[in-house]
């Protein structure tokens, strides 16, 4: 929740708002649809998009998390590093190491208490594959040895999105970018501006339609609600990070 203080990854609102994003709360109200904190423990109804920032520049969690404790003496980090498999003991069937190549070289590093995967939703079922943990007919068709035999990765779920529903608003209200320089500048020397609105996004929505559970705080869709649109500056730059 972002109740919480002084946590390592930092969670905040952008420094920078449009007058449409006002109005969109407002008209959330006159519609019955209540405001909420987007990390808070009520999910249905409207809020201010949250990101993990920190002074309106990306907050990760290389940033929050490794960059303090790169000065350790017992943590080693190696970049531009590929893991491509997890050693497993096949008497106990415990992690013990990791092979990973760097720079066109393969190593061989051992745990003496654990192995810690954090690979992703798409990078992690496909180390563990790789390892042996999976499918069995599927591993063993591309001859991997078999340590566990699991569905892992057989319940991937796309987040199926929809885009394309413009509005037309006052001059004014929305994003302006036929100039991005100001905003650059703004950005650069104060860490504010527009750019600081992470991906244009300053409104999210979780409602619940008529597929919904009934009686619980179950939204069932959301909806990304952005101050600007592909043609906002007439084709000149947002249609191109589309």
């Amino acid at each position: 929740s972002s109740d919480l203080k002084n946590g390592y990854l930092t969670v905040s609102e952008a420094n920078y708002h449009t007058n449409m994003r006002d109005a969109v709360i407002e008209g959330s109200k006159e519609m019955g649809y209540g405001f909420h904190d987007l990390n808070g423990s009520n999910q249905t109804g409207f809020m201010v998009l949250q990101g993990t920032m920190r002074n309106g520049k990306r907050c990760s969690t290389g940033k929050a998390f490794l960059r303090p404790a790169s000065i350790r003496k017992n943590l080693h980090i190696s970049t531009h590093s590929t893991v491509q498999k997890i050693l497993i003991d096949p008497t106990t069937k415990r992690a013990t190491g990791v092979i990973f190549e760097k720079n066109g070289r393969v190593y061989q590093v051992n745990a003496n208490k654990e192995v810690i995967m954090s690979a992703g939703s798409i990078n992690s079922p496909q180390l563990l594959m790789l390892s042996g943990i999976g499918p069995a007919r599927h591993l063993q068709d591309l001859r991997i040895p078999v340590h566990a035999d699991l569905p892992v990765g057989l319940n991937l779920q796309d987040h199926i999105g929809l885009g394309g529903l413009l509005f037309t608003m006052k001059k004014g209200s929305a994003l302006d970018m036929s100039d991005t320089l100001p905003f650059a500048t703004q950005y650069a020397e104060k860490s504010g501006g527009p750019l600081t609105i992470p991906g244009g996004l300053e409104v999210v929505a979780f409602v619940k339609t008529k597929y919904a559970e009934p009686g619980q705080d179950l939204p069932d869709i959301e909806f990304h609600i952005g101050s600007g649109g592909i043609i906002t500056d007439n084709g000149d730059h947002m249609y191109k990070t589309f």
